[in-house]
């Protein structure tokens, strides 16, 4: 079977739930292994390694992230940040406590809160309030308007709002695209602030790749970032676009369509997830397999479940045991592992018997949990 949150009934009434606009939104947050890292656990503590087994950070923090290459570490009120090599290159202190964004990170000044720059010098002054991380060259922050009530903007890094504080909510430009809420409506605005929504949009997504998931009532297609609505309102349910293409439901069975509104593999499977690593996982016949970007069936997995592709491995399931095939439907990792995540740049991490692991692409452990 798929996972849980990919259960028919399950995407169905997902996809009628429109995603919250809010200000704290981001997009995809860099992962560890971007730089090397993979995380470690001991009870409630994290930690790191790198991609040899190395301990780079003990596990002694309550909360680790990353942002423009420095590891967050959170101890208590206190934050320090580290280098992927595991050097500390600011101090614990609490004046600032979230990941590093295009270089700046937001700290209090005066009454509100402004930029500092990663030796904490403040660069943008402001004060704001509620200030969200760099994204495009732009931050939303919050400015009162003249009732005293809260209402966001878009500054530049010289701190000059860019775009004047109207919107009750805002998210971070992605692609050039921004996502917002006006006198409860929500909108995509471009970088200038022109709002852009295509008409008849009750509702904004999320933006991947240039596109953004929009509804027109209970329908779903996609906006470009000129605001154009390029893949019409007319399916049940979709995914975000990925490798060029998305997912999308109609009469019961899944396709996929590309940016332009093609179809270019007809709704004819039970399940779909989005391409990765040049093939997507879907459900034929009540069984998982991996098809190319024609649609053709490339690999039968013999598994109950499967999971996407990635680092040319994929994860399957047989008779409750997790292990690894790669692209030619090959067994490159034998099922024994009680549990397994994909392989993230080198590595994947295991359970073997309750015991924690990381290995490698030929299934040797680098790291085990003491």
């Amino acid at each position: 079977m798929f996972p849980q949150h990919w259960r028919r009934a399950a995407f169905v009434a997902l996809a009628f739930v429109p995603i919250a606009v809010c200000a704290a939104d981001a997009p995809d947050a860099p992962s560890f292994a971007d730089v090397g890292l993979y995380s470690i656990r001991e009870g409630d503590q994290l930690g790191l390694i790198d991609r040899t087994g190395r301990v780079v950070l003990a596990p002694e923090f309550e909360e680790l992230k990353l942002g423009d290459g420095l590891v967050l570490a959170r101890k208590g009120y206190r934050v320090a940040y580290f280098d992927p090599a595991g050097a500390m290159v600011i101090k614990p202190q609490d004046r600032a406590t979230q990941p590093f964004a295009e270089g700046l990170v937001p700290v209090p000044v005066g009454k509100g809160m402004g930029y500092a720059d990663k030796s904490l010098a403040v660069v943008v002054a402001g004060p704001f309030a509620q200030p969200q991380p760099f994204s495009g060259g732009m931050a939303a922050v919050a400015v009162a308007d003249d009732w005293g009530v809260p209402k966001f903007g878009y500054i530049d890094r010289t701190g000059k709002l860019a775009i004047p504080a109207k919107y009750d909510k805002a998210g971070p430009f992605v692609d050039g695209v921004a996502r917002v809420e006006e006198s409860k409506r929500p909108r995509m605005i471009d970088r200038s602030g022109r709002d852009i929504t295509p008409p008849n949009v009750d509702f904004v997504g999320i933006t991947r790749e240039g596109m953004t998931r929009v509804w027109v009532g209970r329908a779903q297609g996609f906006a470009d970032a000129q605001g154009r609505l390029a893949v019409p309102a007319a399916y049940d349910g979709a995914r975000e676009f990925q490798e060029g293409l998305a997912a999308v439901y109609t009469n019961q069975k899944y396709g996929y369509v590309d940016r332009t509104g093609k179809v270019v593999i007809a709704p004819r499977f039970e399940q779909a997830e989005s391409f990765s690593d040049g093939l997507a996982l879907v459900r034929e016949d009540g069984k998982p397999a991996f098809i190319d970007r024609s649609g053709k069936v490339v690999i039968r997995p013999d598994a109950e479940r499967a999971f996407p592709f990635s680092d040319g491995r994929a994860v399957f399931v047989k008779d409750r045991k997790y292990g690894f095939i790669d692209k030619a439907g090959k067994v490159v990792v034998p099922a024994t592992y009680s549990y397994a995540r994909p392989y993230d740049k080198g590595l994947a991490f295991v359970l073997d018997k309750g015991r924690s692991l990381y290995i490698d692409g030929k299934g040797s452990a680098v790291w085990s949990k003491p």
